[in-house]
């Protein structure tokens, strides 16, 4: 007998002996008193910028993740939402994976979002399972969603886009304002979200009056059951 995939077992030969890790392991159904059980549901969040890993917990296998880039800076035009990208990873409990955690950017009028990203195990940063771009932004922004990330799985490949602000309000000298784009967690400053645009641009408002605050960093987070 084999248990694995979240549930866990332990063997005892009987009263006074020890208990035994065997999940993932064989071993024979008839040779002690056998215990499987299910591991607590829970929920990992990464919302600091810059790199970091994750541990995947006992007794899990698989575990979901949600990966964010940061929102775009606004300018004349609103700031897009940085992609994210949802999917599952498998292997065995204490696998570690590098984690990039996308860094808001730091100035204004047409600064992009950075991206984050989940690595393979043991790998340096480079070999890189999923990505999520950050948004793009400024007076060059896109009329239409760009491809936010790819994500390669085994028997397929699922495109995910990112949202898109594009609202142009320096229409000669208006005052006009908008919304940056809102990202899967919501506008700005959740997760992802960019940041709304000052109306006139620069040479009628002083930078960052009418923007709002900075996009915040991306976020990488993980759940299990």
């Amino acid at each position: 007998l084999t248990v694995g995939k979240n549930l866990s077992a332990s063997i005892k030969a009987g009263d006074g002996h020890p208990s035994f890790d065997k999940t993932d392991i064989t071993f024979n159904p008839l040779s002690g008193e056998i215990s499987i059980t299910r591991p607590t549901p829970g929920i990992k969040m990464f919302t600091s910028p810059g790199a970091d890993t994750f541990t995947m917990p006992d007794g899990i296998s698989y575990v979901k993740f949600y990966v964010t880039g940061s929102g775009a800076a606004g300018g004349n035009r609103t700031g897009n939402a940085g992609s994210t990208a949802i999917g599952y990873l498998s292997a065995r409990p204490g696998t570690i994976f590098p984690l990039a955690i996308a860094t808001p950017p730091a100035a204004e009028n047409g600064a992009y979002g950075n991206p984050s990203s989940i690595s393979q195990p043991a790998a340096d940063g480079t070999d890189v399972i999923v990505t999520a771009p950050g948004g793009t932004s400024g007076n060059n922004s896109p009329a239409t969603p760009t491809v936010g990330v790819s994500v390669y799985l085994p028997t397929e490949t699922i495109t995910i886009k990112g949202g898109i602000g594009n609202v142009d309000t320096n229409h000669h000298s208006g005052l006009e304002e908008g919304l940056g784009g809102s990202s899967f967690w919501g506008g700005n400053p959740a997760w992802g979200g960019g940041q709304a645009s000052h109306g006139g641009g620069t040479r009628y408002v002083p930078r960052g009056v009418r923007a709002g605050p900075l996009p915040s960093a991306g976020i990488i987070l993980f759940e299990w059951n």
